[in-house]
């Protein structure tokens, strides 16, 4: 610890020397007899420490201590003194005074007070001033340039605030917890041994990723072909190539939160160049216009897997997309646009087709093609809205429904309560009663009013269970003309009445 003394008297002063030069590693760099000589001695040299008297020709230790203060001096200070005044004591702790001994003091206490010093001053250098919490406000855009922490942050660690940076992003998704521990001692461990640069690495949870800011680097070219050949691959190994990396460059710590923004905005790239690929921002290329290579050919075979609620051959389809995409595609722009327009019309589709529950929206596809980066995300924008779709079963593979008794389907459900009838839906869909009827039979093995029934059965048993409302009102609600009726039919499928049902069941 560098230590200056400013005391006006001979006799402190020569026993603070003596106490101080039998302890190793407490280094007295400069002494002065008043507060003039004084001031301008610490503002030159700085020390971790500055021992004061109050009383002193020129000006007293307080007026010192408030200059230097002004001056952002952050230097720890112990007060010797006499004076018993509450009022002085009372500015010194204001003045950030650490410790205030009163004369005659022992050499003992004077040390003491010293080793109490030193610790604090060791945890909170690493702690409230530390790398990570520095790099950390940067990041959020608050960058503190006081001179003190400038001067912290060199002698601890050996970093500049004005330098370039480099923002290196690791996101791991939804395999954050799995790598994160992993990602960062790999990353720290680069640091210690790399020559080209050193390293602090950060987790970020609330994106998801690891962010490493590089500092001291050597040369960028020499940092980036270094991350690029040995970095890169050796994580993507590392993750099970579940992680999407990019790196980009700025002038300075005031400029981390700008480059790291551009930098995460960018990182769906990967879904071109690839999961064990570095993005470089600087290598991105400009903006431009392209069309998605559409396919009438894939176009139909999604739309028939779609309509069979085939599933294997659905994910065939999405394969084949994401193929089409990495090869012939530019920018990641285009694939999300193709993404959503194809994932629109086959959702419209199933929907028609009654392969998927009535009230699965595209918010899953829409949240994927503004936040998703990897294929894998992608992926599950879509299984958000087909996860439902119907799995081909044995009886399925031998009878195929036709899209005609699919859309009587549809039509029965959204408009069963209301008393549609089979005649009603035959002149919609332009064919015969008789024919519509006996299609419906044929392949769904029911006629029109077990379906009907099956329906309003289903919605009863809901109601009775989720709903405060009365058996009259449930009956309206489902389509029935009077309540007794209505009970009668439920009697005949679940041998009991509505309200015995929901008085068993509740």
């Amino acid at each position: 610890m560098r230590i200056v003394i400013v005391v006006n008297d001979v006799g402190v002063r020569q026993q603070i020397r003596e106490s101080l030069e039998e302890e190793n590693g407490w280094n007295i760099i400069a002494e002065a007899d008043d507060g003039v000589s004084g001031f301008e001695t610490v503002r030159r040299e700085r020390p971790e420490l500055v021992i004061t008297e109050l009383q002193m020709p020129g000006i007293d230790g307080l007026t010192m201590l408030r200059r230097l203060r002004e001056e952002d001096n952050i230097s720890r200070v112990i007060v010797v003194t006499s004076c018993q005044d509450f009022s002085c004591a009372r500015e010194a702790i204001i003045l950030g005074v650490d410790y205030y001994l009163l004369k005659p003091f022992r050499n003992e206490e004077l040390l003491y007070a010293i080793a109490l010093l030193e610790q604090r001053a060791d945890n909170w250098e690493k702690g409230l001033y530390s790398l990570d919490r520095v790099i950390r406000a940067a990041l959020s855009g608050h960058v503190d340039q006081r001179e003190f922490i400038k001067r912290l942050l060199w002698r601890q660690y050996g970093y500049r605030m004005d330098e370039p940076v480099g923002i290196f992003i690791v996101r791991l998704g939804r395999y954050y917890d799995t790598y994160q521990q992993t990602v960062c001692e790999s990353l720290k461990s680069t640091g210690e041994n790399s020559r080209l640069f050193k390293i602090c690495a950060l987790d970020v949870p609330k994106h998801r990723m690891v962010l490493a800011v590089l500092f001291s680097m050597k040369s960028q070219e020499k940092v980036k072909d270094y991350l690029k050949k040995t970095i890169a691959p050796m994580l993507a190994l590392r993750t099970r190539r579940r992680a999407a990396m990019g790196l980009n460059f700025c002038a300075n710590l005031k400029e981390c939160q700008k480059s790291n923004l551009e930098l995460y905005e960018k990182l769906d790239y990967v879904l071109i160049r690839g999961m064990d690929t570095l993005i470089c921002y600087d290598e991105l290329p400009p903006p431009q216009e392209e069309q998605f290579p559409y396919s009438l050919d894939f176009t139909n075979r999604a739309k028939q897997a779609i309509a069979a609620g085939d599933r294997k051959s659905l994910l065939k389809c999405i394969r084949e997309f994401e193929k089409v995409a990495q090869q012939k595609c530019k920018s990641p722009e285009t694939i999300k646009e193709a993404y959503l327009r194809y994932g629109y019309a086959f959702l419209h589709l199933a929907k028609e087709c009654g392969n998927i529950r009535e009230e699965v929206s595209a918010r899953g596809l829409i949240k994927a093609a503004m936040t998703a980066v990897t294929w894998e995300e992608m992926e599950e924008g879509i299984w958000s809205c087909f996860g439902t779709i119907l799995e081909s079963s044995v009886e399925k593979e031998k009878k195929t429904t036709t899209l005609l008794v699919k859309r009587a389907e549809g039509m029965i459900k959204e408009y069963y309560h209301q008393g549609i009838t089979l005649e009603e839906i035959a002149r919609e869909l332009s064919v015969s009663e008789e024919y519509l009827s006996s299609q419906i039979k044929i392949e769904t093995g029911k006629n029109f009013t077990e379906i009907i029934r099956a329906l309003r059965i289903g919605k009863i048993k809901s109601l009775l269970l989720l709903s405060d409302m009365s058996i009259n009102q449930i009956a309206t609600e489902v389509g029935f003309s009077n309540a007794k009726y209505m009970s009668r039919v439920f009697r005949a499928e679940t041998g009991m009445s509505p309200s015995e049902y929901r008085k068993i069941n509740i």
